[in-house]
């Protein structure tokens, strides 16, 4: 079935995340990707879902209800308008310290080779946005465990005029990817119907498949990670090019620029904001 693939591939790469309220109570804030670099472990997601965990992050394990995670957190520098609505490089990463990095396995992590920055264009669908959407993350009643559910939305490409779609949001080919999206085709236990939303889904990751919905060119590929969906601009999700992601953390810790597939086709100046340390909560 298409996707199914993607799905399997990126179970436990990307991740649901976790807030604590000031009850103590694990809130879920939306999606993040693992990515290893050198000797760097990260954290990926939209800026806008870390604001959600500054006071704690946590992910699920199978052995407790909760694992934290901490280190220094960085974003993209905030847009004029002093809020992240609209912001289209709406991205930060959390560099895992050693506790947290050695809590998670090895292999949950994606690797630089993982990764296609660039010569991916709209046209070369399908494409698939795995993550976690709110309506399918629920808490179990009397505890701090959640049931937990991944998502896989397919997207065939894009079947409108792109320069235009750019034009009116304000964006670069080279920086984003716009995939017109269809909420009635999304791939959920092995057959196709109603999304349940994408509300959740920020900071998820989307992969470059084949038309049979293979993985493409046989490996798994990460392409781009979701910001949002304006259904005003040609129904498209406006998803960030993984060389903007990538240029964040050459920009923040220069040791690990030489490691990196930067991409060669973006123009963008990439503004640091080091917010602050995340430390451990509840």
């Amino acid at each position: 079935m298409p996707f199914d693939e993607v799905s399997r591939y990126s179970k436990g790469k990307v991740q649901p995340l976790f807030g604590i309220d000031e009850r103590g109570a694990l809130v879920f804030t939306g999606s993040g990707i693992l990515l290893s670099v050198g000797e760097g472990r990260f954290l990926v997601s939209a800026a806008h879902v870390f604001d959600d965990l500054s006071t704690g992050c946590f992910l699920l394990d199978g052995a407790e209800s909760h694992l934290p995670l901490t280190g220094e957190f960085a974003c993209t520098a905030m847009p004029p308008s002093s809020n992240r609505d609209g912001d289209s490089f709406d991205v930060g990463v959390l560099r895992l310290d050693h506790r947290s990095s050695a809590s998670l396995p090895e292999d949950l992590f994606l690797q630089c080779a993982d990764l296609r920055v660039d010569g991916v264009h709209e046209t070369e669908g399908p494409f698939c946005l795995t993550g976690f959407p709110k309506r399918y993350q629920k808490p179990r009643p009397g505890t701090r465990r959640f049931k937990t559910a991944p998502v896989s939305y397919g997207s065939f490409g894009a079947d409108f005029d792109t320069y235009i779609a750019y034009q009116k949001r304000g964006i670069a080919r080279a920086s984003h990817l716009l995939l017109r999206f269809d909420p009635r085709r999304v791939s959920c236990r092995s057959r196709f119907e109603d999304g349940p939303g994408l509300h959740g889904m920020s900071g998820g990751g989307v992969w470059q498949v084949d038309g049979s919905g293979a993985i493409s060119r046989g490996t798994p590929k990460l392409v781009a990670m979701f910001i949002e969906y304006r259904p005003s601009v040609a129904a498209a999700l406006l998803t960030l090019r993984i060389g903007v992601v990538l240029a964040l953390i050459a920009a923040r810790y220069s040791e690990l620029h030489a490691l990196l597939p930067l991409s060669h086709e973006l123009s963008v100046d990439v503004r640091v904001h080091v917010a602050s340390d995340i430390h451990r909560a509840g």
